[in-house]
């Protein structure tokens, strides 16, 4: 199994607050984290109290320099004051490596300027936004005749250990996902649909790192430990720091990353032993599996899990809608009169309805898978 820890002892934690507005800037990396939002699922159901509000303004192409819009669509900073950012977690160097080793200074460069910048903005009417660095990932080998990676993964190293100094410098959190992920290459399932862009289980697995290398789990720790011997059964407990995760999408055999709940209960006499949720059994084994720790991979709370993730997708749908109408032209553009100006800002309005809706529904659904209980207990012969 790949770890999904930080190499170094000295995690600077991205700290989230509550009502925090969390946007997510970058490339066509983060621009796929809104196509299947297993990291916005997981860190919604770990700070399920915080009610946070997550807008994913991802681009493909864009680099800190150049981010192409259409015409009058506006600046990333003033969208990043509309939306009171109060977080930003930044993707970006994957665009940047096809330079090479020549283009390193001046995306070192680019980012001393975005990140003095954004010192400058109070977004939220408070502060400066609390900044997250993202790696690229690594250029996953396709096979065949396609492009052996080997030089792009060199450069691709070199631009992560670059924001990796960056980060340090101005003590910000950082996620290195480039080094994992090139442990994985080659491997099956395959992270990326051509080496670069993520697939779902790609996306699964990225937004586990993510929350591990930006200190996002909560005591840090994401295993229960029980003691039996002083309990009776049946034993009743939460999950405490963890929460469950939808299923890999797939049908991946070796898990490299997986922070699915486990829990450890030792003191057990001989027998075997159900977990129980809602009154169904999801997990069973003896007392020396139970020992050894078993993880939760079904049952309702996984149902739920995806449930949540579902309700996230359409939020992000109906987010998608405003953020990237496919007729900006008539909206904000050349065609915006007569009628564009007439139409529209309602139509805009009911999008951000729909998505704040969401919000309120993704929260209750975070409450609720966080707050499940759960049960063990002896399996009759």
């Amino acid at each position: 199994m790949v770890s999904a820890r930080p190499a170094s002892a000295d995690l600077v934690r991205l700290a989230l607050e509550k009502n925090d507005s969390i946007i997510v800037i970058g490339n066509t990396f983060a621009e796929r984290m809104s196509m299947f939002s297993y990291f916005e699922t997981l860190v919604s159901a770990l700070y399920s109290d915080h009610e946070l509000k997550f807008r994913n303004l991802g681009w493909s192409g864009d680099t800190l320099s150049i981010q192409p819009r259409p015409l009058n669509f506006g600046e990333l900073d003033e969208h990043l004051a509309y939306y009171g950012a109060d977080v930003i977690v930044a993707c970006f160097g994957m665009n940047e490596s096809f330079d090479g080793p020549a283009g390193l200074p001046a995306f070192e460069q680019e980012w001393e300027d975005f990140l003095e910048r954004m010192s400058e903005f109070k977004f939220n009417g408070e502060g400066p936004p609390r900044i997250a660095m993202v790696s690229p990932i690594a250029h996953e080998p396709q096979g065949g005749k396609l492009p052996d990676p080997r030089v792009h993964n060199e450069n691709l190293k070199l631009y992560t250990d670059s924001m990796r100094r960056i980060a340090v410098k101005h003590n910000l959190p950082f996620a290195d996902l480039f080094t994992p992920t090139m442990r994985l290459a080659g491997t099956a399932p395959r992270l990326t649909r051509n080496g670069i862009h993520t697939t779902p289980y790609g996306d699964w697995v990225t937004a586990q790192i993510l929350v591990r290398s930006l200190g996002l789990l909560p005591q840090g720790d994401d295993a229960l430990r029980i003691d039996a011997a002083a309990e009776q059964l049946p034993l009743r407990f939460q999950l405490g720091a963890q929460v469950p995760l939808p299923t890999p999408p797939g049908s991946p055999g070796a898990i490299p990353v997986d922070l699915r709940p486990q829990v450890t209960v030792t003191g057990l006499g001989p027998g075997r032993y159900s977990l129980l949720i809602d009154g169904q059994a999801t997990a069973t084994g003896d007392a020396s599996d139970w020992a050894n720790g078993v993880r939760i991979q079904s049952g309702p709370t996984v149902e739920m899990a995806e449930d949540l993730r579902q309700t996230i997708l359409e939020k992000e749908k109906q987010f998608f809608y405003r953020w990237r109408a496919v007729n900006g032209e008539y909206i904000y553009g050349r065609r915006k009169e007569p009628f564009g100006v007439i139409n529209f800002p309602d139509e805009m309005k009911a999008l951000e309805a729909s998505a704040a809706d969401l919000d309120g529904k993704i929260w209750s659904l975070s409450r609720a898978l966080k707050n499940q209980s759960y049960q063990l207990v002896a399996v009759s012969e």
